[in-house]
């Protein structure tokens, strides 16, 4: 609902004015009449003419003729404060609807939305009302490619839309690409859906906008007043939400906030927040699965599993503490405390075994990376050649360009580069080819395909050739049976970890297991011996 400006204020006198104006006139009246009474104008002239010399009457026409001027300058004066009045009143109501308004679309702005709630709110309906957000998906690509007056045409041309589409219901804009919508004209969630759909549908149209012809569209997300919510700013966040989940989900969505959502929310929130107080507190921790080598049966190496404790939440999942870190901004200060531990760790072990470290894509695509490993390795004493640093075959693609130069100084420094999950990603083969990888992890799903029906078994022995293919090691992950590490070893799968060969072990109880391996190593060699 787009509120047209006020008409410009008529002009009228105060009443003090008015007051003044009668109070003059009146004097007027009584001085003319007491004037009249005494004949005054007789006496004056035979006055004058007893002392012509005096020029009495040309100093009187003088007076006359200045006393016209006076009341002409006066009038003037009186028209030039009457306009200025009014130009005044006209700018402050212009000034009090461009405090309510938009300036660009002539719709009512945030401070509108909350008078309109209020009054909605207030007037104790007996069914709710929907506060309706959304965001244009699109939009910032057309800014960049068309300019900004183009972006603005098409802002002037969504408005249209929305007016003509939500027809008496309050329709705002927020900031930017983002617009509010109260509806309040329909009984039902499944009729405010439909009305909400039809306009999505609207701006999904193509619109003309200075002979070209750009199509957006738009994700809402919807809050119902009472149900979700009683005051504006509980309604706007969950409507928000609902925004935030259609834009991760489905652009060009419709969502109404649930309470699973919040929940949701609120459990990633408390998870940030624990991962912030173990930032700061110390609650990291590193533990260690092993990899192992298929020919030989021994431990190659460990890769290190990021932890936390939280003295509210318990035992936080490693998804989800990565997941909260990146969110937070976190990541690169979580995986530099947690590199330092396990690298801490790794210079106790035998030299021959390596650590594997996962590199999450922000890392990757920090210009710092190299000097922070640098720095970590030489505070913890661990050789560079014992460190292997793992990646998605998705983050390396995000910036294929950049990644590759990355890993061609990793690989100087004498660091070793796998990549993990190979083949849950989406992969463009012709552009991994160009790198050089010492290590392709292959994704768990693929493994426990073994000895299950279908063509799992032919997919997992391609990987494997593609990894021959591309001079590097192959490892499969969640090995978990002997039949399955058998099979890997007959196809010549080099590495392997899973459950079959250990558990995730915290860092105390890696080198009482390297010993007991030690130890049933020598065993067996004695009894070969003999």
């Amino acid at each position: 609902m787009r509120v047209k400006p006020a008409a410009p204020p008529r002009f009228s006198f105060s009443p003090q004015a008015r007051r003044d104006s009668v109070g003059f006139l009146l004097l007027g009246l009584c001085l003319t009449a007491s004037l009249l009474w005494l004949d005054s104008f007789d006496w004056f002239v035979r006055f004058a003419m007893t002392h012509e010399h005096w020029e009495l009457d040309e100093l009187a026409t003088a007076l006359c003729v200045m006393g016209g001027l006076g009341y002409v300058f006066a009038w003037r004066r009186i028209t030039e404060l009457r306009g200025e009045i009014l130009r005044r009143e006209q700018a402050e109501g212009e000034a009090r609807h461009l405090a309510s308004h938009d300036a660009l679309t002539g719709l009512p702005n945030r401070r509108s939305l909350r008078a309109h709630f209020d009054a909605l709110s207030s007037a104790r309906r007996q069914s709710g009302f929907y506060l309706t957000i959304l965001d244009l998906d699109g939009f910032k690509a057309i800014n960049d490619l068309h300019g900004h007056a183009i972006g603005d045409a098409l802002l002037l041309e969504v408005s249209r839309r929305l007016e003509l589409c939500f027809g008496a219901d309050f329709v705002c804009r927020l900031a930017g690409d983002e617009f509010a919508v109260i509806v309040s004209s329909v009984e039902s969630e499944a009729a405010a859906r439909s009305l909400i759909e039809r306009a999505a549908a609207a701006l999904q149209q193509p619109m003309q906008v200075e002979a070209r012809a750009l199509q957006v569209s738009a994700t809402f997300g919807v809050a119902v007043w009472p149900a979700d919510g009683q005051q504006l700013s509980l309604l706007l966040r969950r409507a928000d939400l609902a925004l935030y989940q259609g834009k991760n989900l489905s652009r060009s969505s419709v969502r109404f906030f649930s309470a699973e959502l919040d929940q949701q929310i609120e459990a990633r929130s408390r998870v940030e927040a624990a991962v912030r107080e173990g930032l700061r507190h110390g609650r990291l921790s590193v533990h260690f699965q092993p990899i192992v080598e298929l020919a030989s049966g021994r431990i190659a190496g460990f890769e290190a599993m990021a932890r936390l404790h939280d003295p509210e939440l318990g035992s936080v999942a490693p998804e989800s503490l990565i997941a909260a870190a990146e969110r937070a901004g976190l990541i690169v200060q979580v995986a530099e405390q947690l590199l330092e531990q396990a690298c801490r760790a790794a210079a106790a072990w035998p030299d021959e075994l390596f650590l594997s470290f996962n590199l999450s894509p922000m890392q990757l695509r920090d210009r710092l990376l190299v000097e922070r490993l640098l720095r970590v390795l030489e505070r913890s004493g661990l050789a560079p050649t014992r460190l292997e640093l793992e990646v998605t075959e998705t983050a390396i693609l995000l910036d294929a360009d950049e990644a590759e130069q990355t890993f061609a100084r990793l690989r100087a420094l004498g660091m070793r580069v796998s990549v993990d999950d190979f083949g849950a990603g989406y992969s463009s083969l012709g552009r991994l080819q160009g790198f050089r990888f010492d290590k392709l992890k292959i994704d768990p799903a693929f493994t426990q395909a073994i000895g299950q029906p279908g063509r799992g078994e032919d997919i997992l022995e391609g990987l494997l050739g593609l990894a021959r293919g591309l001079n590097s090691d192959a490892l499969a992950e969640g090995v978990e049976t002997p039949a399955q590490a058998h099979w890997l070893m007959q196809r010549g799968c080099r590495y392997a970890q899973g459950y079959f060969f250990g558990e995730v072990l915290p860092e105390e109880a890696v080198l009482p297991m390297l010993r007991e391996q030690t130890q049933a190593a020598d065993v067996a060699w004695q009894r070969e011996a003999s």
